[in-house]
């Protein structure tokens, strides 16, 4: 999920995407008025970049099958009177040690417009991974599952408890059977039209379940954590109804 670049994750954001080495790129970025200045360590000072990293992807990536070319991008934005995409780099590691080329290097607006789309398209397949198997179908579907599990088990059907949550809970076990065995499982759909695959898709949810936490659940908070809102909890995005609404 995007995130603003704070003043203390600067330095490990150019770590692992080094942009504030490639100067021209930048004065090139700042000519064309994509960026409001070249100066990359004043714009995160300013609270003007934001960022993509799906780094839960690099240990998967080695677990889908390679002819699908599965990355785990990062991606920066400007927010300077609306959210633009600036730079992409297709890996978490710039380069390796004794490399005479990056590893993966960074693609701007400012590259050839075929390679350019190319690297939105990896971000938009990235995406589309990470939201659909960690933030959708874990942290929704078999989260709510494990609850409507739980409280058959240990809660009376009398309980006021169990006649409030039944009624959120219709057919969630009949969706998660079917998404089981028809959406996830070999031959479903998942593994057929993703990258992970079905050993990458089970190692991505493993991972996401490993890394659960409830707090995500407190909305405030993690757009708080996240800093994509104000003091007064109104979006800092131009445009962004998730957090309006």
């Amino acid at each position: 999920m995007i995130r603003r670049v704070s003043k203390e994750g600067k330095k490990e954001l150019l770590a692992k995407i080094p942009l504030d080495k490639e100067p021209k790129t930048l004065q090139r970025l700042c000519e064309k008025g994509i960026l409001p200045s070249s100066d990359l360590g004043k714009l995160i000072d300013e609270g003007k970049i934001f960022v993509c990293d799906y780094e839960e992807l690099e240990p998967i990536r080695f677990i889908a099958p390679p002819e699908r070319n599965l990355m785990a991008p990062i991606a920066l934005f400007v927010n300077d009177g609306g959210l633009r995409p600036v730079a992409i780099q297709l890996g978490q590691k710039p380069d390796e040690p004794g490399q005479s080329q990056p590893l993966y290097p960074i693609f701007t607006p400012c590259d050839p417009a075929g390679a350019w789309r190319l690297a939105k398209i990896h971000v938009e397949i990235a995406d589309a991974c990470v939201l659909e198997v960690s933030r959708h179908l874990q942290a929704t579907h078999l989260v709510a599952e494990s609850v409507y599990v739980t409280m058959n088990r240990n809660v009376s059907v009398q309980h006021p408890l169990s006649a409030w949550l039944t009624q959120h809970f219709f057919y969630t076990i009949n969706i998660n059977w079917n998404a089981r065995t028809k959406l996830i499982g070999p031959g479903g759909s998942v593994p057929k039209l993703f990258p992970t695959d079905y050993k990458g898709t089970v190692a991505l949810l493993r991972k996401a379940a490993k890394e659960f936490d409830w707090t995500r659940y407190d909305i405030p908070k993690q757009y708080k954590d996240r800093g994509i809102v104000d003091k007064e909890m109104k979006s800092v995005i131009p445009e962004n109804h998730m957090v309006t609404d």
